[in-house]
């Protein structure tokens, strides 16, 4: 052997190379959160693809399955600044056009609505995950995640004079849970979904 390394003329990653690697990857998840709860926004009106709710809940489930309760709440709030920063970006407009006809205005109530109306996917997360345990098995998650996604739907419908919009169930108009509507209300088809 005259010296050559076997490697010669390939790239090795150093150990920095790979470092700087994982930060970007943990974000990921945050990402996929986002665009997943932006994505919802295509299963209500005018869009009407009420088949979409699913996945996108799928997507913050799934994402949502294991770790802490602070972690579950981190990642639920995102998912849904997602959902209402694109779900309710129609009161930008209307508090610009029947508001304060500034921008400034209309932008920063809009984000400080979505940023609190996010805190009830927060509390979702936190209260499902608290309430699983840690180490819970994946059918006691999932319904601990989904009973307490659905009553924080309830109470964002009703507290502080409620906002309703947004909620899964009127997702569901045109759809198979169609019937389950007018029975169950947009909280029973919110259920099933």
């Amino acid at each position: 052997m005259t010296g050559v390394r076997a490697d010669a003329g390939l790239p090795v990653l150093s150990r920095p190379a790979g470092r700087e690697l994982m930060p970007r990857l943990a974000l990921l998840p945050g990402i996929a959160l986002l665009v997943a709860g932006a994505g919802s926004v295509f299963a209500f009106a005018p869009f009407g693809q009420y088949y979409l709710a699913i996945p996108s809940l799928a997507v913050w489930f799934w994402l949502c399955l294991s770790g802490g309760w602070r972690q579950t709440a981190w990642r639920s709030y995102l998912y849904g600044l997602g959902w209402f920063g694109a779900g309710v970006s129609w009161i930008q407009v209307s508090a610009h056009q029947f508001g304060v006809p500034l921008y400034s205005f209309s932008v920063g109530v809009t984000g400080l609505f979505v940023l609190v109306l996010a805190l009830y996917f927060a509390a979702a997360g936190a209260l499902g995950a608290w309430a699983a345990g840690e180490g819970a098995c994946l059918g006691r998650r999932l319904l601990t995640l989904g009973g307490a996604f659905w009553l924080c739907e309830w109470l964002r419908g009703w507290l502080a004079t409620g906002f309703p919009w947004g909620a899964v169930g009127y997702s569901q108009v045109g759809g198979p849970l169609d019937g389950v509507l007018p029975l169950f209300g947009t909280g029973g088809a919110s259920a099933l979904v």
